[in-house]
């Protein structure tokens, strides 16, 4: 498949977003249009599979196994309706995946999937859907029984969610699992299999609803019904305005009305897979997995968050763009010295009081004061393109530092008293210009840092961080000059991969209302 193919339309279909995962239910069978059934109860015979897992494994078929069927994935014709339009207005939190995303979309995917390894060789008979089926298949040994063809194919449409409902708890939420169907029929049959295969533990209900199979566990059916008579989440000013300032909900994507998922959810919900701006007490995320020609994008945004009680160093200054043209390597993080001191209190009370007085006084250094000086409004570290795999056990590779700070003189005093009392004075050179301190473990590298470097007139680096200008905090990797790195212990199969892969950039800013976006980018060519 060449990448010649027409450029992408203007239009993209509004999809949607969704949670993280708690344990969902299996499978069960289903009943007459708009009607819930469910078997008596399925023998429990294996653990339970949550196929949240489903959604989670497509997405990597897509992206990484998607250059095998990204003929078959373009050859996709748009149609039928979004999950959201069958969910509840009320719904707190949706995962949803789409093998069926707008057309714009597949042509983005066809072309950055023929910049990956072999998607020349590939024909157009790949199934995505088979594919998906025998990830999660291969780890279940009742699943790994049913054959594809026969039991999933006949009934098993291109889209899925699951959503998490109010009323449910951190050991029990309310979940639904959303699955488009191409005959309900068929699915009946069908979704009782997979859900008896899977070792459904308990009865379930399958509540049909235009081209969907909405699964719940019987207590949650009730919940559903009325719901969905109130409204639907498509139908939610809320949620639709959240998804216009997402722009293109891609091939897979999420939402959360984050106090609402709290409150249901409590300590279940995982909070490391989101920005931390999205885990207050207040406001809503979307994020969502979407393709452009040169890359594959996880971006998202914050809405409706308390706004922050500081946002100096956000989007002040150039950031990352001024480093050396020849950066390999970096990462800048605004306002990280007005994190420290609001945070002191809580993070010193894990330490002895005479262990902290003991420390400044051997440093002789005044906590958390000087470690805010030192932080300042704008850290950056940056290492230029080098031979790594070079470097022996006592050799130290070229990095270096920036901070703007509010008092230089005093930052670059502590960094003196620092790398003296640890014996490392010769090994860090550092100059104070202007606003900011800079250190560097060569002097070469010091002066290439205080001039005016160019990196943000690349190409690479304005493609995979973008607004760097702006950002709160960004990040930078040249993939192509790590390529000796990443491939040295690389399988086989995965090393073509890697090299095909040229960069990496993450890029978030928050706004003083509180709204914020993010991106994390991997560029392909």
């Amino acid at each position: 498949m060449s990448s010649s193919v027409p450029p992408p339309p203007d239009g993209s279909e509004p999809s949607q977003p969704g949670p993280q995962q708690p344990e969902q239910p299996q499978l069960p069978q289903q009943a007459a249009h708009g009607a819930p059934y469910g078997p008596e109860g399925a023998p429990p015979r294996r653990r339970r599979r949550g196929l949240v897992v489903a959604l989670v494994v497509a997405a990597v078929v897509l992206v990484v196994g998607g250059a095998a069927g990204a003929a078959a994935f373009l050859k996709l014709a748009p149609r039928g309706a979004q999950p959201d339009t069958v969910l509840p207005a009320d719904t707190i939190a949706m995962v949803r995946l789409d093998l069926d995303p707008s057309a714009g979309q597949k042509v983005a995917a066809a072309r950055f999937l023929t910049k990956l390894p072999d998607v020349a060789k590939t024909g157009d008979d790949v199934d995505l859907k088979q594919s998906l089926w025998k990830a999660v298949a291969s780890s279940d040994e009742g699943l790994a029984k049913l054959d594809y063809r026969k039991d999933v194919e006949p009934w098993l449409g291109d889209r899925a969610a699951v959503a998490v409902l109010p009323g449910g708890s951190a050991d029990k939420p309310h979940v639904v699992i959303a699955l488009e169907t191409t005959d309900q029929a068929k699915a009946k049959a069908g979704i009782a299999e997979v859900a008896a295969a899977g070792g459904a533990k308990e009865p379930l209900d399958v509540t049909a609803r235009d081209d969907y199979a909405l699964v719940t566990a019987k207590d949650v059916t009730a919940d559903l019904t009325a719901g969905l008579a109130k409204g639907t989440l498509a139908s939610s000013s809320t949620y639709t305005a959240d998804l216009a300032a997402l722009g293109d909900t891609g091939v897979a994507s999420m939402w959360v009305d984050t106090p609402a998922a709290l409150k249901s959810l409590g300590s279940a919900l995982p909070t490391g897979a989101v920005p931390a701006s999205a885990l207050s007490k207040s406001g809503r995320v979307a994020a969502s997995l979407r393709f452009d020609a040169d890359y594959v994008e996880l971006a998202g945004v914050t809405r409706g968050g308390a706004a922050p009680t500081s946002t100096t160093g956000a989007g002040a200054g150039k950031g990352l763009t001024t480093l050396p043209a020849d950066t390999m390597a970096a990462v800048q993080l605004s306002g990280l010295g007005e994190a420290v001191k609001a945070n002191w209190s809580a993070a010193s009370a894990q330490l002895p009081a005479e262990q902290l007085d003991a420390v400044q006084q051997q440093l002789g250094v005044s906590l958390p004061d000087d470690l805010a000086v030192l932080l300042g409004s704008r850290l950056t570290l940056a290492m230029p393109k080098q031979d790594l795999q070079s470097l022996g056990g006592s050799d130290v590779p070229t990095i270096g530092l920036e901070s703007v700070t509010t008092d230089p003189a005093r930052a670059e005093t502590v960094v003196t008293k620092v790398t003296e009392l640890s014996g490392v004075d010769n090994l860090v050179s550092h100059q104070v210009s202007g606003d900011t301190l800079y250190l560097a473990t060569t002097p070469d590298y010091l002066k290439a840092l205080t001039g005016t470097g160019t990196l943000g007139s690349s190409t690479r680096f304005t493609t995979a961080v973008p607004d760097a200008q702006k950002a709160t905090a960004s990040a930078y990797v040249d993939l192509e000059a790590l390529r000796p790195i990443l491939t040295q212990d690389a399988s086989a199969d995965a090393k073509p991969l890697l090299q095909s892969l040229t960069a990496a950039g993450f890029s978030a800013t928050i706004g003083t209302d509180g709204s914020g976006s993010f991106s994390f980018r991997v560029l392909g060519g």
